[in-house]
């Protein structure tokens, strides 16, 4: 007996979001929520389910019907032509709370899969053959009631060492109290830092392990007037906010119900650093520190009374 197929029915997801920890490049496959909503009318958020690839995929988006049921012209270009791309507010939550919420904003629907990174929240404990370093950051040309330096809210930290061409560059960010944890590989007791010698243990002035310290250079990326958040209400209702707002991006992100957005923060340019509170001259491009085997570093402004890492914004200007 031979049976004819009637029909083939194919279905095309709009979007399918690979999530890798930016500190271990593995994927993540669990704890997430990935939510999306329009951001031109009311909605409630549609999940994202959990592919048996490990990716995040969105499918039954409002308005993308047609992509989905569609024939295979419609997957040549990225987003398609037709039907027209639409913008969706798409959100990234860890549940454990192991990374940073934020959002992006996207056109929709798009053919090929997006990789995103996640960024450790300073809560996360260290791991394994990592380093971390931890600090807080204080924007010294915003200061509270009480004449206190305020948190630098969602900066971008850099780090480098053990310089190689091309140099390697390890990112953190910073949460809305201005707190970060960077983790990037343990530094090798086989490379010993630059003007010392890998000499045999019974080598008479040999320095140990625990007494060699490795240089790293920080630098610090935060413009508060180009940051982005999304913002929602029980109706779906999404808006999009420009610069730090206060009463919204000073409290908690669960608790004011936003977002900031992925690329603002990928995008701000570099703040001057004070590496000694109170010095006379102008603030530096960059903090350096030392990295002791086995040890995690705190990141601080030297002397400053709050003990965190003192910046100052790149200035405004008027167009």
């Amino acid at each position: 007996m031979t049976f004819q197929p009637l029909e083939t029915l194919a279905r095309t997801v709009p979007l399918g979001l690979r999530c890798v920890d930016i500190a271990t490049r593995s994927q993540v496959s669990s704890g997430l929520s990935v939510t999306a909503l329009p951001t031109d009318r009311l909605a409630r958020p549609t999940p994202a389910y959990l592919t048996r690839s490990g990716v995040y995929a969105l499918r039954d988006l409002p308005g993308l019907r047609e992509f989905e049921f569609g024939n295979d012209a419609a997957l040549e270009t990225s987003p398609p032509a037709s039907p027209a791309g639409r913008e969706f507010a798409v959100f990234v939550e860890d549940a454990r709370g192991g990374y940073l919420p934020y959002a992006m904003r996207l056109a929709l629907p798009r053919a090929r899969l997006l990789t995103t990174f996640l960024f450790p929240a300073p809560s996360r404990p260290r791991s394994s053959g990592l380093t971390t370093i931890r600090g807080g950051l204080r924007d010294t040309t915003r200061l509270a009631p009480d004449g206190a330096a305020t948190p630098a809210r969602f900066a971008r930290v850099e780090a480098q060492y053990e310089v190689t061409s091309p140099p390697t560059i390890y990112v953190g960010m910073a949460d809305w109290r201005g707190e970060f944890a960077l983790f990037l590989p343990e530094p090798n007791p086989l490379r010993p830092p630059a003007g010392v010698t890998a000499t045999s243990p019974n080598t008479s002035g040999r320095q140990t392990i625990s007494e060699l310290r490795w240089p790293v250079t920080l630098r610090f990326f935060y413009e508060p007037q180009g940051q982005q958040f999304i913002t929602t209400d029980e109706r779906g209702r999404v808006e999009v906010l420009t610069g730090q707002t206060e009463g919204v991006t000073d409290q908690p992100p669960d608790a004011a119900r936003y977002f900031p957005v992925l690329p603002s923060l990928l995008n701000q340019s570099a703040a001057e650093v004070f590496a000694v509170a109170g010095a006379s001259g102008p603030p530096g491009a960059a903090l350096e520190a030392e990295i002791e085997f086995g040890k995690d570093l705190v990141a601080r402004t030297d002397g400053a009374s709050d003990s965190g890492v003192w910046l100052v914004p790149p200035s405004v200007v008027s167009p």
